[in-house]
């Protein structure tokens, strides 16, 4: 009887474990889209406008180092909610391993990931810069 009942708990053991490692999103590739955080416009470019407002400007860098997507997102998932939308400088795209991308844009004080605003930290502003000074 013991033996059941160790098996049972093993396995639910196991179970448990393989559901919480499924849940969980994976990032594989993280894309930095941006232009200077200075640059002032006449009007607040949103996400949606972002690339086609400043066209040749923007920069581009795709980052596939896993450490680093995984800091960057975990700054991210700490930031205060802010009902602030950002004047978008730059565009931060996350892909993860089932093909899907998430959009996150940010300006100096503000970020927006499709849904909710935050606050911007330093916190954030300089893992962005570590990664676009390499």
């Amino acid at each position: 009887m013991r033996k059941i009942i160790s098996l049972f708990i093993f396995a639910l053991l196991i179970n448990c474990s393989t559901k919480s490692e499924q849940g969980e999103t994976i990032y594989t590739k993280m894309e930095i889209k941006y232009v200077d955080l200075n640059i002032l416009t006449p009007i607040e470019i949103d996400c949606t406008s972002f690339e086609s407002f400043f066209n040749e400007d923007v920069k581009n860098k795709v980052i596939t180092d896993k450490s680093v997507i995984k800091k960057f997102v975990s700054v991210l998932n700490q930031l205060p909610i802010d009902s602030i939308c950002p004047d978008t400088r730059i565009m931060v795209v996350l892909y993860d391993n089932k093909h899907n991308k998430q959009k996150i844009c940010i300006d100096k004080f503000s970020v927006f990931d499709g849904s909710n605003r935050y606050s911007n930290t330093e916190s954030l502003l300089k893992i962005i810069n570590e990664i676009l000074i390499k």
